[in-house]
């Protein structure tokens, strides 16, 4: 019900596009909130998913609502397809590093993959689809009581569960190893794979810079860790 003149809207993002990080959802929300804020209101949660997905749903077609609501939330989302995104409360800090290998995402490709693997080797396949899912049910009791140490060891095991199925690559291995090596707590893949981006716990701040610096020597374009939800550094 505002006017539709008078406006000049400049977008500047450091989300890379097309790596699986929500670039999309974080403009959208982010754009949403700027003209509500411009006309003096503030959208409850309801109406700002609900606008956001309009603007996703021009970008994608037909977008799953996860990215919106994951860039638009104060914490952690526990998400079940087909189900509501539930909060997940943190029992422990979370210093995260998140590099971009410089490469699109290859989804497309990765689920080949995967679909290959299923043909030739079904029960093996299973096992390794079926182990990141005990996985990541186990990292939400983690998260919840501030396990770090265990929570790497899941985000290796992970790791190594999407390599044997071919949805990593040399690339992000070589990114995964480097944060290994400095020190990380853990490190895996995110997203699509066969390209975007990698993310690596670390035990604290001074460690995040140190797998951050480690990550552009080991050939990541960009890095940036965080302390929870806050950046720390680019």
């Amino acid at each position: 019900g505002k006017p539709e003149y008078g406006l000049s809207i400049r977008i500047a993002s450091s989300i890379p596009p097309e790596r699986g990080m929500g670039s999309s959802a974080a403009v959208a929300v982010a754009l949403v909130r700027s003209l509500f804020a411009f006309y003096g209101r503030k959208a409850d949660p309801a109406e700002l998913l609900a606008l956001a997905h309009i603007a996703e749903t021009f970008a994608h077609g037909t977008p799953s609502g996860i990215d919106a609501a994951a860039v638009s939330a104060d914490c952690p989302l526990w998400f079940c397809k087909g189900e509501k995104p539930q909060t997940l409360p943190l029992g422990a800090a979370l210093h995260l590093v998140i590099a971009d290998s410089g490469r699109k995402s290859d989804t497309r490709s990765a689920v080949q993959a995967v679909k290959e693997r299923l043909r030739q080797a079904r029960e093996e396949t299973k096992e390794h689809v079926n182990r990141l899912e005990t996985m990541a049910v186990e990292a939400r009791s983690v998260l919840s009581r501030g396990d770090c140490a265990r929570l790497g060891e899941l985000l290796d095991s992970a790791q190594d569960a999407l390599n044997a199925l071919g949805v990593s690559d040399d690339g992000l291995n070589r990114l995964v190893n480097a944060a290994r090596d400095a020190g990380a707590l853990g490190a895996k893949l995110t997203g699509g794979g066969r390209g975007g981006c990698m993310l690596a716990l670390a035990p604290d701040g001074a460690h995040a810079a140190r797998v951050s610096r480690a990550l552009k020597r080991a050939g990541a374009s960009n890095t940036w860790y965080f302390e929870l939800g806050e950046r720390v550094e680019k």
